[in-house]
């Protein structure tokens, strides 16, 4: 007869195995309909995804690529010069650029 902590123990083994395969396959459920994850690479911002914005009295906080940044903050090679509502603005060398959060063109 089987101990019931083995029992257990293959039951969760078994479903970590199934979520691991299964993970792959999985969508983001906030991502836009249409966003396509591959960007142009000849974009400046191309590697870049601003996925949120806080602004609170003088502080301001975005997400960007699964991080919480602020400015000053470098991801991707771009150093963040400003955080807006509705965008983010970055410096990388010589060239400056904003990337739009996230569904920020449906936002009201």
């Amino acid at each position: 007869m089987r101990s019931p902590g083995l029992a257990i123990l293959l039951l969760v083994t078994g479903m970590a195995l199934a979520a691991t395969g299964m993970a792959a396959e999985l969508r983001d459920p906030t991502r836009p309909g249409g966003a396509d994850p591959v960007a142009d690479s000849s974009e400046p911002s191309a590697a870049i995804r601003v996925s949120a914005v806080f602004i609170s009295g003088e502080r301001r906080v975005a997400v960007i690529n699964g991080q919480r940044l602020r400015i000053g903050d470098t991801i991707a090679g771009a150093t963040v010069r400003s955080i807006d509502r509705n965008s983010v603005g970055f410096a990388r060398g010589d060239t400056t650029f904003s990337v739009a959060l996230l569904g920020s063109a449906t936002r009201q």
